[in-house]
């Protein structure tokens, strides 16, 4: 809220900055879906055209060896197939 004043009149003050927060490699989007009654970990990494990165790849391993969902999507819909895909395994 304070800031909001000063960086839209283009000052930066150098209180301000970002703060990184999270897992290297998570998923842009994340939470769990309940499947019989049990929390799985549901990971979906959003992409345009870029590809995944290292810690990408090494978040995902891990987290589908352990028995979550990571789905790198484009679309909603590819989104949604992915994680119809994981749960029908």
């Amino acid at each position: 809220k304070r800031a909001w004043p000063l960086l839209s009149k283009g000052v930066h003050p150098p209180w301000l900055r970002p703060v990184k927060y999270g897992v290297v490699g998570q998923g842009d989007i994340g939470g769990w879906i309940s499947v019989g009654g049990k929390a799985i970990c549901t990971h979906i990494e959003v992409k345009i055209d870029d590809e995944q990165s290292d810690g990408q790849e090494v978040f995902e391993r891990v987290l589908t060896g352990h028995g979550g969902i990571y789905v790198v999507a484009h679309s909603v819909e590819e989104a949604m197939e992915g994680i119809d895909r994981s749960l029908s395994k």
